[in-house]
Protein backbone atom coordinates (compact mmCIF):
# COMPACT_ATOMS: atom_id res chain seq x y z
CA UNK A 1 0.00 0.00 0.00
CA UNK A 2 2.78 2.36 0.91
CA UNK A 3 4.68 1.50 -2.27
CA UNK A 4 1.60 2.20 -4.38
CA UNK A 5 1.04 5.56 -2.72
CA UNK A 6 4.66 6.54 -3.15
CA UNK A 7 4.60 5.59 -6.82
CA UNK A 8 1.40 7.54 -7.42
CA UNK A 9 2.81 10.64 -5.72
CA UNK A 10 6.00 10.41 -7.71
CA UNK A 11 4.05 9.99 -10.93
CA UNK A 12 1.83 12.97 -10.08
CA UNK A 13 4.88 15.09 -9.32
CA UNK A 14 6.45 14.21 -12.66
CA UNK A 15 3.23 15.06 -14.49
CA UNK A 16 3.07 18.42 -12.72
CA UNK A 17 6.62 19.26 -13.79
CA UNK A 18 5.87 18.24 -17.38
CA UNK A 19 2.73 20.39 -17.44
CA UNK A 20 4.63 23.34 -16.00
CA UNK A 21 7.41 23.00 -18.55
CA UNK A 22 4.84 22.68 -21.31
CA UNK A 23 3.14 25.90 -20.22
CA UNK A 24 6.46 27.74 -20.08
CA UNK A 25 7.31 26.62 -23.59
CA UNK A 26 3.94 27.83 -24.81
CA UNK A 27 4.35 31.38 -23.42
CA UNK A 28 4.09 34.10 -26.00
CA UNK A 29 6.67 36.89 -26.30
CA UNK A 30 4.15 39.67 -26.01
CA UNK A 31 6.75 42.45 -25.94
CA UNK A 32 8.09 41.61 -29.40
CA UNK A 33 4.58 41.61 -30.87
CA UNK A 34 3.31 44.94 -29.60
CA UNK A 35 1.97 47.50 -32.10
CA UNK A 36 4.47 50.16 -33.15
CA UNK A 37 2.50 52.98 -31.50
CA UNK A 38 2.73 51.17 -28.13
CA UNK A 39 6.51 50.91 -28.54
CA UNK A 40 6.61 54.63 -29.15
CA UNK A 41 4.73 55.26 -25.90
CA UNK A 42 7.10 53.00 -23.96
CA UNK A 43 10.20 54.59 -25.46
CA UNK A 44 8.95 58.06 -24.50
CA UNK A 45 9.34 57.05 -20.83
CA UNK A 46 12.90 55.71 -21.00
CA UNK A 47 16.27 57.24 -21.79
CA UNK A 48 18.32 56.85 -24.93
CA UNK A 49 20.74 54.55 -23.08
CA UNK A 50 17.95 52.03 -22.41
CA UNK A 51 17.03 52.12 -26.08
CA UNK A 52 20.66 51.48 -27.04
CA UNK A 53 20.68 48.34 -24.88
CA UNK A 54 17.35 47.22 -26.27
CA UNK A 55 18.38 47.80 -29.88
CA UNK A 56 20.91 44.93 -29.80
CA UNK A 57 18.24 42.33 -28.91
CA UNK A 58 16.81 41.90 -32.39
CA UNK A 59 16.69 43.53 -35.81
CA UNK A 60 13.06 44.56 -35.35
CA UNK A 61 13.74 46.15 -31.95
CA UNK A 62 16.73 47.94 -33.43
CA UNK A 63 14.56 49.47 -36.15
CA UNK A 64 11.92 50.42 -33.57
CA UNK A 65 14.49 52.06 -31.30
CA UNK A 66 15.92 54.06 -34.19
CA UNK A 67 12.39 55.10 -35.19
CA UNK A 68 11.36 56.25 -31.69
CA UNK A 69 10.05 59.81 -31.80
CA UNK A 70 11.09 60.67 -28.23
CA UNK A 71 14.66 60.74 -26.84
CA UNK A 72 16.22 61.68 -23.50
CA UNK A 73 19.95 62.43 -23.26
CA UNK A 74 21.36 62.53 -19.73
CA UNK A 75 24.94 63.21 -18.67
CA UNK A 76 24.94 60.93 -15.63
CA UNK A 77 24.06 57.83 -17.66
CA UNK A 78 26.81 57.63 -20.30
CA UNK A 79 29.40 59.72 -22.17
CA UNK A 80 28.61 61.95 -25.12
CA UNK A 81 30.41 59.81 -27.73
CA UNK A 82 27.99 56.91 -27.19
CA UNK A 83 25.01 59.19 -27.76
CA UNK A 84 26.62 60.57 -30.89
CA UNK A 85 27.08 57.08 -32.34
CA UNK A 86 23.45 56.24 -31.59
CA UNK A 87 22.22 59.38 -33.35
CA UNK A 88 24.41 58.64 -36.37
CA UNK A 89 22.88 55.16 -36.64
CA UNK A 90 19.41 56.61 -36.14
CA UNK A 91 19.77 58.91 -39.12
CA UNK A 92 17.31 61.70 -39.92
CA UNK A 93 14.16 59.90 -38.81
CA UNK A 94 11.32 62.02 -37.42
CA UNK A 95 11.96 63.23 -33.85
CA UNK A 96 9.05 64.84 -31.99
CA UNK A 97 10.54 65.24 -28.50
CA UNK A 98 14.13 65.65 -27.31
CA UNK A 99 15.16 66.19 -23.70
CA UNK A 100 18.77 67.13 -22.93
CA UNK A 101 19.90 67.16 -19.27
CA UNK A 102 23.64 67.75 -19.20
CA UNK A 103 26.09 68.83 -16.51
CA UNK A 104 29.46 70.42 -17.13
CA UNK A 105 31.88 67.94 -15.47
CA UNK A 106 35.02 70.11 -15.42
CA UNK A 107 36.38 73.39 -16.70
CA UNK A 108 38.62 71.48 -19.13
CA UNK A 109 35.52 70.11 -20.84
CA UNK A 110 33.89 73.47 -21.60
CA UNK A 111 34.74 73.51 -25.33
CA UNK A 112 33.65 69.91 -25.82
CA UNK A 113 30.52 70.60 -23.76
CA UNK A 114 29.38 73.33 -26.14
CA UNK A 115 30.22 71.25 -29.20
CA UNK A 116 28.17 68.24 -28.05
CA UNK A 117 25.12 70.29 -27.05
CA UNK A 118 25.23 72.14 -30.38
CA UNK A 119 25.48 68.84 -32.28
CA UNK A 120 22.37 67.45 -30.56
CA UNK A 121 20.36 70.64 -31.08
CA UNK A 122 21.24 70.81 -34.78
CA UNK A 123 20.33 67.14 -35.08
CA UNK A 124 16.92 67.78 -33.47
CA UNK A 125 16.23 70.70 -35.81
CA UNK A 126 17.20 68.57 -38.81
CA UNK A 127 14.74 65.89 -37.63
CA UNK A 128 11.89 68.45 -37.35
CA UNK A 129 11.67 68.43 -33.55
CA UNK A 130 8.45 69.79 -32.00
CA UNK A 131 9.17 69.63 -28.26
CA UNK A 132 12.67 70.50 -26.99
CA UNK A 133 13.74 70.58 -23.33
CA UNK A 134 17.29 71.78 -22.60
CA UNK A 135 18.64 71.71 -19.05
CA UNK A 136 22.28 72.73 -18.67
CA UNK A 137 24.07 73.11 -15.35
CA UNK A 138 27.47 73.13 -13.68
CA UNK A 139 28.74 71.37 -10.57
CA UNK A 140 30.62 72.39 -7.44
CA UNK A 141 33.84 71.92 -9.42
CA UNK A 142 32.75 73.77 -12.54
CA UNK A 143 30.41 76.66 -13.26
CA UNK A 144 28.32 77.16 -16.35
CA UNK A 145 29.13 80.72 -17.42
CA UNK A 146 27.48 81.14 -20.81
CA UNK A 147 26.39 79.27 -23.87
CA UNK A 148 25.45 80.38 -27.36
CA UNK A 149 22.83 78.11 -28.86
CA UNK A 150 23.02 77.37 -32.58
CA UNK A 151 21.06 80.01 -34.48
CA UNK A 152 19.09 77.24 -36.20
CA UNK A 153 17.31 76.57 -32.89
CA UNK A 154 15.58 79.93 -33.05
CA UNK A 155 14.59 79.49 -36.68
CA UNK A 156 13.17 75.96 -36.48
CA UNK A 157 9.73 76.09 -38.18
CA UNK A 158 8.46 72.85 -36.57
CA UNK A 159 9.28 73.74 -32.94
CA UNK A 160 6.16 74.14 -30.77
CA UNK A 161 7.44 73.83 -27.19
CA UNK A 162 10.81 75.06 -25.93
CA UNK A 163 12.20 74.89 -22.38
CA UNK A 164 15.63 76.29 -21.49
CA UNK A 165 17.16 76.03 -18.01
CA UNK A 166 20.69 77.39 -17.56
CA UNK A 167 21.40 77.27 -13.78
CA UNK A 168 22.50 80.92 -13.76
CA UNK A 169 24.46 80.72 -17.00
CA UNK A 170 24.23 83.42 -19.65
CA UNK A 171 21.93 82.88 -22.61
CA UNK A 172 22.66 84.83 -25.76
CA UNK A 173 19.42 85.85 -27.44
CA UNK A 174 19.17 86.76 -31.13
CA UNK A 175 17.09 89.76 -32.12
CA UNK A 176 15.00 87.80 -34.62
CA UNK A 177 13.65 84.28 -34.74
CA UNK A 178 11.89 82.08 -37.25
CA UNK A 179 9.99 79.75 -34.89
CA UNK A 180 6.61 80.70 -36.34
CA UNK A 181 4.84 77.74 -34.72
CA UNK A 182 6.25 78.07 -31.20
CA UNK A 183 3.36 78.02 -28.72
CA UNK A 184 5.05 77.44 -25.35
CA UNK A 185 8.29 78.99 -24.07
CA UNK A 186 9.88 78.37 -20.65
CA UNK A 187 13.01 80.28 -19.58
CA UNK A 188 14.49 79.43 -16.17
CA UNK A 189 17.66 80.44 -14.35
CA UNK A 190 19.22 82.33 -17.24
CA UNK A 191 21.25 85.49 -17.49
CA UNK A 192 20.39 87.55 -20.55
CA UNK A 193 23.24 88.46 -22.85
CA UNK A 194 23.24 89.99 -26.32
CA UNK A 195 23.90 87.60 -29.18
CA UNK A 196 27.30 87.81 -30.82
CA UNK A 197 27.61 91.05 -32.78
CA UNK A 198 24.41 92.63 -31.42
CA UNK A 199 23.88 95.20 -28.70
CA UNK A 200 21.87 94.37 -25.60
CA UNK A 201 19.04 96.78 -26.40
CA UNK A 202 18.48 95.27 -29.83
CA UNK A 203 18.76 91.72 -28.50
CA UNK A 204 16.48 92.22 -25.48
CA UNK A 205 14.10 89.72 -23.95
CA UNK A 206 11.20 91.86 -25.15
CA UNK A 207 12.38 91.71 -28.77
CA UNK A 208 13.04 88.00 -28.46
CA UNK A 209 9.57 87.16 -27.09
CA UNK A 210 7.77 89.50 -29.47
CA UNK A 211 9.25 87.66 -32.45
CA UNK A 212 7.14 84.56 -31.68
CA UNK A 213 3.90 85.48 -33.41
CA UNK A 214 1.93 82.41 -32.21
CA UNK A 215 3.22 82.17 -28.64
CA UNK A 216 0.41 81.30 -26.20
CA UNK A 217 2.15 80.22 -22.98
CA UNK A 218 5.18 82.01 -21.49
CA UNK A 219 6.99 81.06 -18.26
CA UNK A 220 9.88 83.27 -17.06
CA UNK A 221 11.65 82.34 -13.82
CA UNK A 222 14.70 83.82 -12.07
CA UNK A 223 15.95 85.93 -14.96
CA UNK A 224 19.22 87.73 -14.28
CA UNK A 225 21.08 90.52 -15.97
CA UNK A 226 18.00 92.67 -16.59
CA UNK A 227 16.49 95.45 -14.48
CA UNK A 228 13.50 95.97 -16.73
CA UNK A 229 11.36 93.36 -18.46
CA UNK A 230 8.65 94.21 -20.95
CA UNK A 231 6.33 91.55 -22.33
CA UNK A 232 4.02 92.48 -25.18
CA UNK A 233 2.26 89.89 -27.31
CA UNK A 234 -1.00 89.84 -29.22
CA UNK A 235 -1.18 86.03 -29.09
CA UNK A 236 -0.16 85.33 -25.48
CA UNK A 237 -2.86 83.68 -23.33
CA UNK A 238 -0.91 82.67 -20.21
CA UNK A 239 2.08 84.35 -18.54
CA UNK A 240 3.98 83.27 -15.43
CA UNK A 241 6.74 85.40 -13.91
CA UNK A 242 8.62 84.10 -10.87
CA UNK A 243 11.46 85.87 -9.04
CA UNK A 244 12.64 83.88 -5.99
CA UNK A 245 16.37 84.40 -5.60
CA UNK A 246 17.60 87.97 -5.84
CA UNK A 247 15.80 91.06 -7.03
CA UNK A 248 17.37 92.34 -10.22
CA UNK A 249 14.15 93.14 -12.03
CA UNK A 250 12.85 96.52 -10.90
CA UNK A 251 10.41 97.29 -13.69
CA UNK A 252 7.93 94.82 -15.09
CA UNK A 253 5.49 95.76 -17.86
CA UNK A 254 2.94 93.33 -19.29
CA UNK A 255 0.76 94.03 -22.33
CA UNK A 256 -1.60 91.48 -23.85
CA UNK A 257 -5.11 91.84 -25.26
CA UNK A 258 -5.64 88.05 -25.29
CA UNK A 259 -3.96 87.36 -21.96
CA UNK A 260 -6.33 85.31 -19.77
CA UNK A 261 -4.12 83.80 -17.06
CA UNK A 262 -1.53 85.85 -15.19
CA UNK A 263 0.66 84.50 -12.40
CA UNK A 264 3.22 86.74 -10.68
CA UNK A 265 5.46 85.60 -7.84
CA UNK A 266 7.69 88.51 -6.88
CA UNK A 267 8.40 87.90 -3.20
CA UNK A 268 10.96 90.71 -2.93
CA UNK A 269 9.51 93.16 -5.42
CA UNK A 270 9.70 96.59 -3.78
CA UNK A 271 7.24 99.40 -3.99
CA UNK A 272 9.75 101.70 -5.63
CA UNK A 273 9.73 99.50 -8.72
CA UNK A 274 7.34 99.91 -11.61
CA UNK A 275 4.72 97.23 -12.18
CA UNK A 276 2.45 97.94 -15.12
CA UNK A 277 -0.21 95.57 -16.41
CA UNK A 278 -2.38 96.23 -19.43
CA UNK A 279 -4.41 93.05 -19.89
CA UNK A 280 -8.15 93.77 -20.01
CA UNK A 281 -9.21 90.15 -20.59
CA UNK A 282 -7.47 88.48 -17.64
CA UNK A 283 -9.77 85.93 -15.98
CA UNK A 284 -7.30 84.22 -13.64
CA UNK A 285 -4.90 86.43 -11.68
CA UNK A 286 -2.51 85.03 -9.05
CA UNK A 287 -0.09 87.16 -7.05
CA UNK A 288 2.52 86.41 -4.39
CA UNK A 289 4.54 89.33 -3.12
CA UNK A 290 4.48 92.50 -1.03
CA UNK A 291 1.18 94.26 -0.36
CA UNK A 292 2.12 97.62 -1.86
CA UNK A 293 3.13 95.96 -5.12
CA UNK A 294 -0.03 93.90 -5.38
CA UNK A 295 -2.18 96.99 -4.81
CA UNK A 296 -0.27 98.65 -7.61
CA UNK A 297 -0.91 95.64 -9.84
CA UNK A 298 -4.63 95.51 -9.06
CA UNK A 299 -4.93 99.22 -9.72
CA UNK A 300 -3.36 98.79 -13.13
CA UNK A 301 -5.66 95.87 -13.93
CA UNK A 302 -8.69 98.07 -13.29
Amino acid sequence: MEDSTTTTAATYGSETKRVRLFKLSEKVDRFSNLPDNVYDLIFSMVGALDMMNLSICSKRLQNLCYSATSLTIESFRINADTYNRFLINRGDRKLIRLRICWKLPSSNYSDRFGSDIGTWIRYAVRCNVEDLHIQLSGTKHSTLTSYRFPICLFSCPTLKNLTIYMDGGALELPSTTGCVNLQSLVLKGIRIRAYHGENKEKSSLFTFISSFCNLKDLWVEDIRGMKSIKVKSSSLESFTFIETRCVEVRNLSIFGDHLQRLRLKCCNFKGEGLLKIDAPNVKDFEWEGTLDAVLMALNNLM
